[in-house]
């Protein structure tokens, strides 16, 4: 409620004041729009945890400088109230310029948080994908060799492998992977595979 109250007072004396700049009453009320629109924007990619240094720092730097010229705007509205003053050129000059500053800080802010964004989803691929890639190995032929129940079935998987139908080159590859294979065990598997049978 009281947020609201805060925000009910300083939104009606920045309409004021800008109406009191030439501002056309049915626009008028835009000024507060910009400024606290802006001012909680930059507010929240601030606080975000997942914001940039950079990003930070310019929205820290944007909420700052919106809720000061929010301030020295409620100020001026309540100054030329009370001494019944018109504003001097520089005021006018001031809120004109409000805007088109709002404007360009928000645009900047925006195009900084998407650069961030990137950002951090490049660094994220390469890691992602290397970790894709080491799941799609398949096991080593050791592991898959360990993991079958007769030597025939390792001697036609060495055919598969090592592209040989001769039982001499299958066993010796058999044997560099860790798994004894008689010449003649391969030889015979190799037969019943129908893979060849020369010496």
């Amino acid at each position: 409620m009281v947020a609201a109250a805060a925000a009910a007072l300083s939104f009606a004396s920045l309409t004021d004041l800008a109406a009191r700049c030439g501002t056309t009453a049915y626009l008028a009320w835009l000024l507060p729009l910009c400024l606290d629109a802006a001012a909680l924007v930059s507010t929240r990619v601030w606080l975000a945890p997942d914001s940039g240094a950079a990003v930070r720092r310019a929205a820290r730097f944007i909420a700052i400088t919106m809720l000061v010229l929010s301030v020295a705007g409620n100020g001026v509205d309540h100054a030329l109230v009370a001494y019944h003053f018109a504003p001097p050129w520089w005021v006018l000059v001031a809120v004109a310029a409000v805007p088109p500053a709002v404007l360009g800080a928000v645009a900047h802010l925006a195009a900084l948080t998407a650069g961030d964004h990137a950002r951090a989803v490049v660094e994220v691929a390469p890691v992602a994908a290397t970790a894709e890639r080491v799941d799609e190995r398949p096991p080593p032929h050791g592991e898959l060799l360990a993991g079958m129940a007769t030597d025939a079935q390792r001697v036609r998987y060495a055919a598969q492998v090592t592209g040989h139908t001769s039982p001499r080159p299958i066993v010796a590859w058999l044997a560099g992977h860790g798994h004894e294979v008689t010449a003649e065990g391969a030889r015979s598997a190799l037969r019943r595979a129908d893979l060849g049978t020369a010496a």
